[in-house]
């Protein structure tokens, strides 16, 4: 079973460079209600990545949620949405220029997180058990050591005062 169709994930996307409407990502509304990941549906209709249109992924996701839409949210540089990890999405840059985004994710302590198998990315996925990509226990406890997890830094570093800001009304003079 994919991870994202099972697991409760919440999901942030930043974008970093050349972040537009026609750069960022596509969304099917209420899709992570339907509880099985687009590859899984691509796969069962004979379709590779890549080879299935915006209109037929809608209409895959509206054979069990009628009201399923297709949402382009217009994500400019600096800006982020947050969505629920199973939701159905994807990126497809139609610009010349090269997007860079950043990918969050969060999750219960409780929930494996593993890699992709970048060489397998088709319908059924592998994930590679080693290694472990790095976790950042946020809140709780990892009582089930299922990641590799580190935790937040001591309140005694988040206790310091902020860094000030030092503006000055004329440039320094040079010495001598």
């Amino acid at each position: 079973d994919s991870l994202a169709a099972a697991a409760p994930l919440t999901t942030v996307w930043i974008g970093l460079e050349n972040a537009s409407k026609a750069s960022s990502l596509s969304l099917i509304s209420r899709s992570h209600l339907l509880g099985v990941s687009f590859q899984e549906v691509a796969a069962r209709h004979g379709k590779r990545r890549g080879d299935a249109g915006d209109a037929e992924v809608l209409a895959w996701a509206r054979d069990s949620i009628d009201d399923c839409e297709l949402v382009q949210p217009e994500i400019l540089n600096g800006q982020a949405i947050f969505f629920d990890g199973r939701l159905w999405h994807m990126s497809r840059n139609t610009t010349p220029c090269t997007r860079r985004a950043l990918l969050l994710q969060y999750a219960r302590p409780d929930i494996a997180i593993r890699m992709p198998d970048l060489t397998r990315l088709e319908w059924p996925f592998q994930h590679r058990s080693n290694p472990q990509p790095p976790c950042l226990l946020v809140r709780g406890f990892d009582m089930t050591l299922a990641n590799r997890s580190g935790s937040r830094p001591p309140a005694s570093i988040d206790a310091r005062p902020p860094l000030r800001t030092i503006r000055r009304a004329t440039p320094p003079r040079p010495a001598g």
